[in-house]
């Protein structure tokens, strides 16, 4: 109540109406129509409210052609609400109410803040929600609209506050439209109508809701208008709503509404809104029976009423039936009542002489559809016959021993699951792999793969609802995947031969070797020498290492599952008493600097000179300089002694910090 109270209070500043923030003054709102003016003062405490109905009101109309001439205009001064008693009829509903208002207001002003705010909050919602209390409580004046429309002022004086001055603009008021009003059946005997009473809330403070029944009148539904209060947890945007309960089945409701605006006067209408209660089933619906003879299924439903003082109104039953409890039921037969009628036998026809498992249940419908249904009846009849079996089995298994099994499921419609059996040879027994019975027409299962055997055999039966199994289905064979490496070869004799290592080995004695390789390993990489199939080879010469060094060598066997095993490996270290040549020894003229520059690639030796050798067309190469790899750092060097239109060529040893000179590549050749 006291957001209702702040609420209008800040409606009222937002629409430009009088108030300071002197706590001495107050709201001062107008509403004109065509022939009358409406002036209104707002309260904006207990006291001030209790100053009114204990002291009246002066309101002084300005001077007819001077808005700030109050000491020629009309003077209405309101009597004192206390001293009316003696005067009034206090049989008028409205006049004891006032009287009850008053007194209310003068108990709370003798207690704590909460009681007078809350008979304050009381006071002003329902003296502002009619406009005769409105003028009964000296809270309003109506007087004929001054002529001319032009703009005139009012003062409002009220004992033991500042006089309130407002420029009335003499203007028409216009009342708003109502919001859109819907409707809807709730719980099935409740009417709801909703509407967005936030959106005009600057307008009406209230709402009256009129009904009609059928082809009726429409009439008002409520003592007092509606009021759309809401607490501070509550949405903003939450739509104002009315449950019109304890209603007829089989009518017609129809709903408009009007507002309320902050003067007591009635708005416009809305939109009207029809809601039908339907006629509901009042039923409780039993399957008391369920028969088999053969092929059919005799199912016995009773109706009786769940409210004795209310009609039955049931005109239709559906039986539905399911392999599930929840879900999945489906129409078996739909059947119209007569009149009276409350035993109803269906028939209905199974898939199966024996073995069917099925949930009934029945709907009962009234006329305008509302629904009433049994509890679900379970009813199974012993299944003998086994299901066919299964076809398709097949199986294949990973590098991991895991197996994968997958088949075809028979057509029988009550399988409860499948059985999968494994044996390591097809004449021993069979033992099962499955823990529980799956509808999965797949199955997963783990081998060991280092075992001797390297076949595996399966088959599956299906089970159904009854436990009877199926015949065994076609036996599959699942080969497993080689997963042993081959037998190992190994090197019989490794020596140095001039400047080749000589070698002799044992191939692998496996027959699924696929390919075997000569691996030779030195401080830098690892290389393959040769690769061969089978006993394509035994013995080897190698003679592609470049320099002194470590030289290791084994064999690599794969076999045709790519399982590999190595030889162990033999080393030897060979000293050939030369390095490498130069690699990548280019040459080129320089015509702005009148020379030939020579430029190679770093050996991996460490270097401690080069000589570098030129001849001149069909000459002998002579050594033109010897350099210190220190003075070469950039692996370059300018022949700066040639002379133009001769043919050179140069060649390029290096020799190592332990003496050894590199082999000569071949010579670059250059025109200069």
């Amino acid at each position: 109540m006291l957001r209702y109270l702040s609420l209008i209070t800040s409606i009222i500043c937002i629409h430009g109406f009088a108030i300071s923030q002197n706590n001495s003054t107050f709201p001062v709102i107008s509403h004109i129509t065509k022939d009358s003016a409406f002036i209104k003062w707002v309260p904006k405490d207990i006291q001030m409210f209790n100053s009114i109905l204990e002291n009246g009101v002066r309101v002084t109309i300005s001077a007819e052609n001077d808005r700030t001439d109050f000491t020629n205009g009309q003077k209405i001064d309101l009597e004192p609400v206390v001293k009316k008693w003696d005067k009034w009829d206090l049989s008028n509903e409205k006049l004891d109410r006032i009287h009850e208002i008053q007194l209310g207001i003068k108990t709370a002003m003798s207690h704590d803040k909460k009681a007078q705010d809350y008979a304050f909050t009381i006071a002003s919602l329902e003296s502002s929600l009619s406009f005769e209390m409105n003028l009964l409580s000296d809270l309003m004046i109506g007087i004929p609209r001054p002529k001319g429309g032009q703009p005139f002022a009012v003062k409002v004086e009220i004992k033991g506050y500042d006089p309130v001055i407002q420029i009335i603009e003499n203007k028409t008021s216009k009342l708003a439209e109502v919001p859109k009003l819907t409707g809807k059946v709730d719980r099935k005997k409740t009417a709801t109508i909703s509407w967005n009473a936030d959106s005009v809330v600057s307008e009406y403070l209230g709402f009256q809701i009129e009904r009609k029944v059928d082809n009726g009148k429409f009439e008002k539904i409520l003592v007092s208008p509606f009021v759309n209060f809401k607490t501070n947890t509550e949405k903003t945007d939450r739509l104002a709503s009315y449950r019109d309960e304890k209603l007829q089945q089989g009518k017609t409701y129809t709903y408009k509404i009007y507002g309320i605006n902050y003067f007591g006067i009635k708005g416009q209408y809305s939109n009207e809104v029809k809601i039908y209660l339907p006629k509901l089933v009042n039923a409780i619906v039993n399957i008391d029976t369920v028969q088999s003879k053969g092929y059919d299924r005799e199912i016995m439903v009773s109706i009786s009423k769940d409210v004795d003082s209310l009609p039955l109104l049931v005109n239709r039953l559906v039986l539905m039936r399911s392999d599930s409890l929840l879900t999945n039921y489906s129409v078996v037969e739909e059947r119209f009542l007569k009149p009276n009628e409350t035993k109803v036998q269906f028939k209905t026809t199974s898939l199966l002489p024996s073995g069917d498992r099925n949930y009934f249940k029945v709907f009962a419908f009234s006329p305008d559809n509302d629904t009433a249904y049994s509890t679900p009846y379970y009813y199974f009849t012993l299944d003998q016959e086994p299901p066919a079996a299964i076809s398709n089995l097949k199986g294949i298994i990973d590098s991991l021993g895991h197996v994968t099994l997958t088949w075809t499921k028979p057509k029988d419609n009550d399988l409860l699951g499948y059985r999968v059996y494994r044996a390591n040879l097809k004449t021993e027994e069979f033992v099962e792999r499955t823990t529980s019975l799956q509808l999965n027409t797949l199955f997963l299962d783990t081998l060991n793969l280092n075992t001797l055997t390297n076949e595996i055999y399966y088959f599956a039966v299906a089970v159904d609802k009854n436990y009877n199994n199926s015949p065994n289905s076609d036996t599959v064979l699942v080969v497993k995947p080689d997963t042993i490496p081959p037998s190992e070869p190994f090197l019989i004799s490794l020596r140095k031969v001039g400047i080749q290592i000589d070698m002799e080995w044992q191939n692998s004695t496996s027959k699924d070797v696929e390919k075997s390789y000569l691996l030779r390993k030195t401080d830098s990489k690892t290389d393959t020498v040769l690769v061969w199939k089978g006993d394509e080879f035994s013995h080897f010469r190698d003679s592609t290492f470049t320099f002194s060094k470590d030289v290791s060598y084994s064999i690599l066997a794969i076999d045709q599952s790519n399982n590999q095993t190595s030889s162990k490996s033999r080393s030897l270290f060979i000293e050939p008493g030369f390095r490498a040549a130069l690699s990548n020894v280019k040459a080129s003229p320089n015509r702005s600097t009148k020379a030939v520059d020579l430029s190679w690639m770093k050996p991996q030796t460490e270097v401690f000179q080069y000589f570098i050798y030129r001849k001149k067309s069909e000459g002998s190469f002579h050594l033109i300089a010897t350099v210190s790899s220190a003075d070469v750092p950039a692996m370059k060097y300018t022949d700066k002694t040639v002379s133009i239109s001769n043919e050179y060529e140069y060649l390029i040893q290096y020799q190592s910090q332990d003496g050894f000179r590199s082999l000569k590549h071949e010579a670059v050749k250059v025109r200069y």
